[in-house]
């Protein structure tokens, strides 16, 4: 495949595509941005599975490129980068979630593959992604405090 030909594949353009997250989203609160050529779609967290279901349901976003988490102090973002390979186009939700209770429903019912990126997130964010049925340690040892990718996370000092 050449540089380019992916694209020629895509159903409609990206106006197009536009008016169908608007139709699909539609009754749900959202804010729909574009960025540096890409499209945002911010949410609040209550809704990240409904939004979910949807774009892949009715616009074929079958695979879920990246989930991480983004720390602003007072509130947390999870991120999800969606691809349709059947489109070709990528889309990014970002899903505000409350710092203090950081949860969101898990969204492995949709896209089994995120198990190990939402293990990850809560590992080092502390979010608690509900449903997921395995969030266990994936990188820290048992026994370790904090949450070392939140901003209010300071390292143990040894006072020897």
């Amino acid at each position: 495949m050449k540089p380019g030909e992916l694209y020629q594949n895509r159903t409609f353009s990206k106006d197009e595509l536009t008016q169908a997250l608007h139709r699909v989203l539609d009754g749900l609160p959202y804010t729909l941005e574009e960025k540096v050529g890409e499209l945002f779609i911010l949410i609040d967290g209550p809704i990240v599975l409904e939004v979910c279901r949807r774009l892949n349901q009715e616009l074929k976003f079958d695979y879920l490129k990246g989930l991480t988490a983004a720390d602003y102090n007072d509130y947390l973002e999870v991120i999800y980068c969606l691809y349709s390979f059947d489109n070709a186009y990528s889309l990014i939700v970002k899903a505000k979630i409350d710092a203090l209770d950081p949860r969101v429903d898990s969204v492995i019912s949709i896209w089994t593959g995120v198990d190990l990126q939402e293990r990850e997130a809560a590992e080092m964010y502390g979010i608690d992604f509900v449903g997921h049925p395995n969030l266990k340690k994936l990188l820290l040892e048992e026994g370790f405090e904090g949450f070392p990718l939140r901003k209010s996370f300071q390292l143990p000092v040894d006072e020897k």
